[in-house]
């Protein structure tokens, strides 16, 4: 999975916005990043193999690639195991929104 380097504060907003506006989905995609909401307002970003290509944003699509992209060493078996034990926790809160930076336009967040 990509570390915090790699995600824009524009991303991190976008994300928050998409689940607020999608509270039932735990999974969906963007150009080149398959996003999984965890508990809390915790996302967890995984790369998209063709970053291009980000692919049809169902739940049950983005799922698949999320499960893909972050665990790519297990098997497909391993895969629907760890994805159905993960279906078990239901979808967490909206994180409450980031405060605005004045001035800064599509900062990185720190490391």
């Amino acid at each position: 999975m990509a570390a915090g380097a790699d995600v824009t504060l524009a991303a991190v907003w976008f994300d928050q916005q998409f689940a607020a506006d999608h509270p039932s989905r735990r999974y969906w995609t963007r150009p080149g990043w398959v996003v999984r909401r965890r508990s809390g307002g915790v996302f967890l970003r995984a790369r998209l193999a063709d970053a291009h290509q980000p692919g049809a944003d169902t739940e049950s699509a983005a799922e698949f690639q999320w499960w893909l992209a972050a665990w790519p060493a297990l098997t497909p078996p391993e895969r629907r195991k760890a994805a159905k034990r993960a279906r078990g926790l239901k979808p967490g809160r909206a994180a409450p929104a980031l405060p605005t930076i004045e001035g800064a336009t599509d900062a990185r967040l720190p490391s």
